[in-house]
């Protein structure tokens, strides 16, 4: 699979999922959707602060519980500990890693480590905060804002006035799209710096070597 094709499968994806965003927008109209791009926000705030130590403690768990000392992989030993360690133990038995930035071997591939579990946390967060946060805003609209909206459209039919749900929901599917699209954006994005980083600490590997590793693929 090339780069093009990976690029174009994260387009669709992300407008696919905006899309899904917009839908809902539709559905639930303009004063659902700002509601609960607030709670988003809120929550994407909690989620960037949260983050390094969630990380942190997702690298501290013992794999012991769970799996056996030691473990075979691709004919290496990998002794198995944290999270952490364990991954940096089956990185280093690849011997695919350069020192960057002056650092040692075992600081470049840790610090690649931190970052993949970094980003995985908050890629896993985002995912959540797209799924549920439609729900926790839809939720908190109807125990609260709901009411005073339905007062509000209340008021205007007894003056005669014909509340714009059509416009409503159309601004809400625009809303939906953008918010979704927005999420998706936060998502992707430290993505960028994580590859640049390993490109910059993978060294030449010689074409066998890829063979032995990801066979399927030669």
């Amino acid at each position: 699979m090339d780069l093009i094709t990976i690029l174009n499968i994260v387009f669709f994806a992300m407008f696919g999922l905006a899309l899904l965003g917009a839908i809902w927008g539709l559905i639930t109209s303009l004063y659902n959707v700002a509601f609960t791009a607030v709670i988003k926000a809120a929550l994407i705030i909690i989620l960037i602060i949260a983050t390094p130590s969630l990380a942190s403690m997702i690298g501290d768990i013992d794999l012991t519980a769970f799996l056996p000392p030691t473990v075979e992989i691709f004919g290496n030993t990998i002794h198995i500990s944290s999270v952490s360690n364990t991954l940096v133990s089956i990185i280093s038995s690849f011997d695919i890693i350069t020192p960057i930035n002056g650092m040692s071997l075992y600081a470049t591939i840790l610090s690649l480590v931190t970052q993949l579990i970094a980003y995985a946390t908050f890629f896993t967060g985002m995912i959540l905060i797209l799924i549920l946060g439609n729900l926790l805003g839809g939720l908190f609209y109807a125990l609260t804002i709901r009411f005073a909206v339905s007062a509000h459209r209340k008021k205007l039919k007894n003056r005669g006035q014909k509340p714009k749900k059509g416009l409503l929901r159309l601004t809400g599917a625009l809303g939906g799209y953008i918010s979704s699209f927005v999420c998706i954006s936060l998502a992707i994005a430290p993505l960028s710096s994580l590859v640049s980083t390993v490109s910059n600490s993978i060294k030449d590997v010689p074409d066998e070597k890829l063979a032995a590793l990801v066979p399927n693929e030669y």
